[in-house]
């Protein structure tokens, strides 16, 4: 349990993440790290005869002595002075395709439940759709979310919201274009049900804002 809390934080913080609990007269703990730091090297540098370590450079486990907790808490206040200043950590998004928007329609949200249930070892596939360049019916809801309609070629249309991404309505207003990245959902408001994007992230250029 330890090491997927420590995963989920360091994912959705995109920071190394260090969980403990106190069992059995020993502390354990399980640290999860970003790209760019070795947590192997990290703890190693950590000066102390209790502490246990092993993993590599991405996962690491370990036991100390609770009377060394101050100390070694101490050595990794330092390391992360010396070595997190260094890391430049932006979050990042992992994408599986990139669309356009005539390339989903509910022949491919077919093909997509194929590959049904989706859950934590089979997570939904997300895509990105980029260079938006034109947003319609713009609504910022209970001062926190996103939507907006994006429309493609002949009637084609589809729904997006951004949830509690409300530091992007600014932009959205001003921006000449922008990418996103979503989640292909089926929404059903009053026995109907439509396809919509449930966006994950936008990235908006400099020049465009």
């Amino acid at each position: 349990l330890l090491g997927i809390l420590a995963a989920k934080m360091a994912q959705k913080h995109q920071k190394p993440c260090l969980v403990c609990c106190y069992h059995r007269g020993r502390i354990y703990g399980s640290a999860r790290s970003v790209d760019g730091l070795d947590l192997q090297q990290f703890f190693n540098g950590i000066a102390s005869d209790s502490l246990q370590s092993g993993g590599h450079a991405q996962a690491v486990g370990l036991c100390f002595c609770p009377s060394e907790l101050c100390n070694i808490r101490k050595g990794i206040l330092e390391q992360a002075r010396q070595r997190l200043n260094r890391l430049n950590v932006v979050p990042k998004q992992a994408v599986d395709a990139v669309l356009d928007l005539q390339d989903i329609d509910t022949g491919f949200w077919a093909n997509l439940q194929q590959f049904a249930p989706f859950g934590p070892g089979n997570k939904r596939p997300v895509f990105a759709i980029e260079q938006v360049r034109e947003t319609y019916g713009n609504r910022l809801l209970s001062q926190a979310h996103i939507k907006f309609c994006l429309k493609g070629k002949g009637h084609k249309s589809l729904n997006a919201i951004a949830f509690n991404q409300y530091q992007y309505w600014e932009k959205l207003a001003k921006a000449s274009s922008f990418d996103f990245c979503f989640v292909l959902e089926q929404h059903s408001y009053k026995q109907v049900r439509q396809l919509q994007l449930r966006v994950k992230d936008m990235y908006f250029r400099a020049a465009y804002c």
